[in-house]
């Protein structure tokens, strides 16, 4: 399926690094007993410690896009609240630095950027919104400004949401039955993520939002 997204777990390769470390912690993503619609269930802490020079080692050694390795591997780690150290922060920046697409895509260099940032800002306390704004949007709203900053946004801002929106709708995933985790996993994120990603875009731009799945628009010949 290659990539889907360019946030850091939007592709076969992440998910590939992240059942590694599973596997290696011995942990279940999806238990039998998971009540549907539960999210994964994440890496105790403890278990996740024990097992991490494993972890490390193990991706070092796989040879394979190495750099989204080490991102997966913060990024899991810090969903978990797992210990890293000074090495592993610099070895998982580096991997964000070194990031081939990011040099060539912005929305890939945002994605990656702002996991730099909060491997920076880690503490050891799990972090639940991995994908929150560091940035100057998240100063804005903070400010108390945001209300004026959307009105007063620029054309060209408003078609690029536009454009974005009208291509994830355009995304024939979306025309398929709504998936389940225990029936499809992989088509049930796919569709979470992109049914989200078009609610907030018609949020900005003041539309009705859609309902799922999409009507399948026919072709006219």
């Amino acid at each position: 399926m290659g990539w889907w997204s360019t946030k850091i777990m939007g592709g076969d390769t992440p998910w590939d690094y992240e059942d590694l470390i599973y596997d290696i912690c011995g942990v279940e993503k999806w238990p039998e007993n998971m009540p549907e619609g539960s999210p994964q269930k994440e890496i105790p802490k403890t278990i996740f410690d024990k097992n991490m020079k494993e972890i490390i080692m193990r991706v070092e050694d796989d040879g394979y896009e190495t750099e989204i390795g080490f991102q997966v591997l913060a990024y899991v780690a810090m969903r978990s609240g797992a210990k890293m150290s000074d090495y592993l922060k610099e070895k998982t920046i580096q991997a964000c630095i070194d990031d081939e697409w990011a040099k060539t895509d912005e929305e890939r260099s945002d994605s990656v950027n702002r996991l730099k940032v909060h491997i920076e800002k880690y503490d050891g306390n799990p972090v639940t919104d991995l994908e929150k704004d560091y940035g100057v949007f998240a100063e804005i709203a903070e400010s108390g400004v945001a209300e004026r900053v959307n009105k007063g946004i620029e054309l060209g801002i408003i078609m690029r949401l536009e454009s974005k929106l009208a291509e994830l709708k355009s995304d024939e995933r979306l025309t398929y039955p709504t998936a389940t985790i225990l029936e499809n996993a992989p088509l049930a994120l796919i569709q979470l993520g992109m049914e989200s990603q078009i609610h907030l875009l018609e949020d900005l731009l003041e539309l009705p939002k859609s309902k799922f799945p999409l009507v399948k628009k026919e072709v006219k010949k």
